[in-house]
């Protein structure tokens, strides 16, 4: 056998096992959406699999996906954890769901911040045509009789 044909096989088996790492690691990010354990749990390099994400457009849409998916698992896991501790009497529970999805009970947060700051002061000063530089105006005067 030639040096080229058992090279060409190598590659095919390499490419055949990235392949299925990559596989695999997909279905771990379903489960538990963190790289680094995903990896340690099937021997691979965190900086394999963002170079994997970068040369290749599809396992990159699928990664991102897998971690939505993951994501999504474990935010449905931990609010039936919460639910839990509701029906267990479990105030901070209680508190935190009430807090986050009744308008009631959420924080109310201050339009505007008390520190820094300062009182408007105003000054009123009567008209001084001296000061002013020009001539005051006339006084309007009115006739009460003639609004009749």
């Amino acid at each position: 056998m030639s040096k080229k044909i058992v090279k060409k096989e190598n590659n095919c088996r390499v490419i055949a096992r990235q392949e299925k790492q990559k596989e695999l690691l997909i279905e771990q990010l379903k489960k538990i959406p963190i790289v680094q354990i995903a990896c340690e749990k099937l021997g691979i390099a965190r900086s394999t699999v963002y170079r994997w994400r970068n040369e290749d457009l599809e396992f990159d849409n699928q990664l991102t996906e897998s971690l939505y998916k993951g994501k999504s698992l474990i935010n449905d896991m931990a609010e039936s954890k919460l639910i839990a501790g509701i029906n267990n009497n479990n105030m901070p529970a209680i508190m935190y769901w009430l807090r986050h999805n009744h308008k009631t009970y959420r924080e109310r947060k201050p339009i505007l911040p008390n520190d820094g700051i300062q009182p408007v002061s105003l000054i009123i000063e009567t008209y001084n045509p001296k000061i002013h530089g020009d001539v005051a105006p006339k006084p309007i005067d009115v006739d009460p009789e003639e609004d009749d």
